[in-house]
């Protein structure tokens, strides 16, 4: 048989969820349930992807994050995601992008770290805190957003950009002092969700009015955050769910949660990943942006 040209490269299911940011369970769920993705097998019976099927997956994710459902995308064959692609992400990254926002996304194109600080630290002093974060960093990390999904931007600079606002945000934090330290807000994502930047924008906003806050990071077991919000005796619980979280797992987990902590603590939950929540539990405060904290 002739040779058709290079062999595609087959990648373990742990790099599939890294480099496209779909965790493994639902990677199998979509493999169940819609017949996609199709990963063949090695000799000990584990999964490998080709090529052609991460990159349809970070498609596939792209759309996601853009508020598409997984039943409405995961399923389409090639040539029908690539038309929706075009067509939905391509009109995204159309907009017109804000001046002060265009001189920012340059810096990250021409991978000018310095100039980027210090273009942050100017939009810092001029607005302030809070506004720099709902008014620059937020519609900043928006447009990175866009622009990758439309192929218009390299995932590089999109990782470039992600890690120097926690680097920034970090460091203003760190050197903010509050007086009052009890009864903290504490901030996490559940297991399943990576993208922990919003938490980050949240401290920020909640140190401005003086709220103190504890940041637990990323993917923390539900009994694990309840010890932590009990030791800390804590006012609230602030949960952040991106649009890549699995859409049917966010109510089950929210009352398990609900479950295991106390009537009298509050839980905040926000992130592009509720926006199909329309009725929440009287002791959930559902934050559809920043600007409502």
């Amino acid at each position: 048989m002739a040779c058709t040209g290079k062999r595609s490269v087959l990648r373990p299911i742990s790099l599939v969820e890294r480099d496209t940011g779909i965790t493994k369970d639902t990677l199998r769920i979509w493999e169940r349930r819609y017949g996609f993705p199709l990963p063949e097998r090695n000799e000990q019976g584990e999964r490998l992807y080709p090529d052609d099927q991460v990159a349809r997956l970070l498609t596939i994710r792209k759309l996601i994050d853009h508020g598409m459902r997984p039943n409405r995308v995961v399923p389409l064959d090639e040539a029908k995601l690539q038309q929706l692609a075009e067509k939905y992400l391509g009109r995204q990254a159309d907009r017109i992008i804000p001046g002060e926002l265009r001189l920012l996304l340059d810096a990250v194109e021409a991978c000018d770290l310095i100039r980027l600080e210090d273009l942050l630290q100017r939009q810092l002093a001029l607005k302030g805190l809070e506004v720099c974060v709902t008014e620059v960093i937020a519609p900043l990390l928006e447009w990175i957003g866009d622009l990758w999904a439309a192929d218009k931007m390299e995932i590089y600079e999109e990782h470039l950009l992600s890690r120097q606002i926690y680097r920034f945000l970090d460091l203003i934090i760190s050197r903010t002092y509050l007086e009052e330290r009890s009864k903290p807000v504490i901030l996490a994502t559940l297991q399943g969700e990576q993208h922990g930047i919003g938490l980050l924008m949240t401290e920020a906003i909640l140190l401005t009015r003086g709220i103190p806050s504890l940041n637990l990071g990323t993917q923390i077991p539900i009994p694990q955050l309840a010890l932590v919000a009990e030791k800390a005796d804590a006012r609230a619980i602030g949960l952040s769910f991106s649009a890549s979280f699995p859409a049917r797992k966010i109510r089950p987990l929210l009352n398990e949660l609900l479950d295991a902590t106390p009537e009298s603590l509050d839980l905040l939950i926000g992130g592009a990943g509720t926006a199909c929540i329309k009725r929440v539990p009287a002791r959930i405060r559902l934050v559809r942006n920043l600007t409502e904290l």
